[in-house]
């Protein structure tokens, strides 16, 4: 059975953008205020929210069993969460979601 990957690519691409946002505020680019409190988060936004939804999709949909999307649902909502202003959230749902990711390639799925 196919699980939609929209909403998991939806997250990493907003994940992308406010990522790179974040980055050309730290370079010294004006920006409005909303934009310039993510600048410290800059690294969690690129690595655990964009990255870790992509790689873990990719991965969920090598394995092909509905199971392993809870690695990408976790990544994706830990992006979400980082966004929404919750870093605390934010942190244990990326944290969750690498910890799926791991449980994915040592079980054999991927």
């Amino acid at each position: 059975m196919k699980v939609g990957r929209l909403p998991f690519l939806l997250a990493a691409v907003l994940s992308l953008l406010a990522g790179m946002a974040a980055g050309l505020v730290r370079l010294g680019w004006p920006a409005g205020s909303g934009i310039a409190s993510l600048a410290p988060w800059h690294g969690p936004l690129m690595t655990g929210a964009f990255l870790g939804t992509l790689i873990a999709l990719e991965r969920a949909a090598a394995a092909g069993r509905r199971a392993a999307f809870i690695a990408p649902a976790l990544a994706a909502l830990g992006a979400l969460a980082l966004l929404a202003g919750a870093p605390v959230t934010a942190g244990w749902l990326l944290a969750g979601g690498a910890v799926a990711l791991l449980g994915i390639y040592v079980t054999g799925l991927a």
